[in-house]
């Protein structure tokens, strides 16, 4: 540690001694290595501040806790995340948009504790669908991750004022505010999902400018379900591959290749909305059968995710329940 203050220490003076001279090429690198010795040192994001609950927290913030709160006055600074650990072996995530436990599914459940806690005792994953209405706070995310087993991931939807009001466009500042506030659930926290409108159709360059500044602040998984034909199209496949963002696999689709798992191949990711009624309808024993070996199949090359949507009449967590049995007998 000793030694590398002195080196910065020399470099701050080789910096204030060209200063007071005519510059050559040899003080301008030497003005550089002022520059990357001071950028090597570790400096505190002032975009987040740390605010004390001593006297009793707002919603979200246990009594008595010390965390971070999401500062939005303070200049602009990166966010990274860190990416997928790919490492590990792939892994197939069987889940609901959200995790209620319908009276009628309670018998299934024969543990103690919370709906969440009760579901993240058989189920693998949830997709946080609440986020996507209105935001949570950082001590929130991190309550449910603290509620539910290590191997337990949630994917987690965009809030509807980058994709839908704002359509992608000036979002920087909500989509800091998303970042962090899901950040509380740390290492548990998986894909996030970017869901369009139907009339939102490809604009490559608005899209482009998007997932740069998602992926300048973001480097985990992504994963687009996209509702206009346009963006089934060779060019805006070969967009999302090169932002490592995988096209949902979508039921109902609005054109067959939809019911596939497109652009990058690194997650396989399926969102089963029901059929024929949207939200409602549950799925039979012979689609069932076909989806499992199907999920067999993708989850040899990358994770793989299956999230029933069909929630309106509780025939979500049913056939979670069935597909889960089918894949681990």
């Amino acid at each position: 540690m000793h030694r590398r203050r002195t080196f910065v220490r020399k470099l701050r003076n080789c910096g204030r001694w060209s200063a007071r001279r005519k510059s050559s090429p040899k003080d301008e690198r030497c003005k550089g290595n002022v520059l990357l010795a001071r950028l090597a040192r570790p400096r505190r994001h002032r975009r987040f501040r740390r605010h004390a609950a001593a006297e009793g927290g707002s919603r979200g913030e246990p009594k008595g806790h010390t965390f971070s709160r999401f500062d939005p006055e303070q200049p602009v600074v990166r966010i990274l995340f860190s990416p997928m650990n790919r490492s590990t072996p792939c892994r197939i995530f069987i889940g609901t948009a959200g995790w209620s436990v319908p009276r009628a599914s309670a018998h299934h459940f024969d543990c103690e504790g919370t709906h969440l806690q009760k579901f993240a005792a058989i189920l693998t994953a949830a997709e946080i669908n609440s986020s996507f209405h209105g935001s949570h706070e950082f001590g929130t995310y991190s309550k449910w991750a603290s509620a539910t087993p290590t191997q337990f991931r949630f994917a987690v939807k965009l809030p509807r004022t980058i994709t839908h009001d704002q359509q992608l466009r000036g979002v920087k500042l909500p989509l800091e505010r998303f970042l962090w506030e899901s950040s509380g659930l740390k290492g548990k926290r998986g894909p996030l999902l970017i869901q369009l409108p139907p009339s939102f159709a490809f604009e490559r360059r608005r899209v482009k400018r998007f997932l740069d500044a998602l992926r300048t602040r973001y480097d985990g998984a992504l994963v687009c379900e996209p509702r206009h034909e346009t963006w089934f199209s060779p060019v805006a496949s070969e967009l999302l591959v090169s932002y490592r963002v995988a096209r949902v696999a979508a039921d109902p689709a609005i054109l067959e290749i939809g019911h596939q798992p497109g652009a990058w191949s690194g997650i396989a990711y399926f969102r089963l909305h029901g059929s024929p009624r949207k939200y409602w309808s549950r799925y039979s024993e012979e689609y069932l059968d076909v989806l499992a070996r199907t999920l067999k199949e993708q989850s040899q090359s990358a994770d793989t995710w299956c999230i029933f949507d069909n929630t309106a009449s509780g025939a979500a967590i049913e056939n979670a329940l069935e597909l889960h049995r089918r894949l681990v007998t």
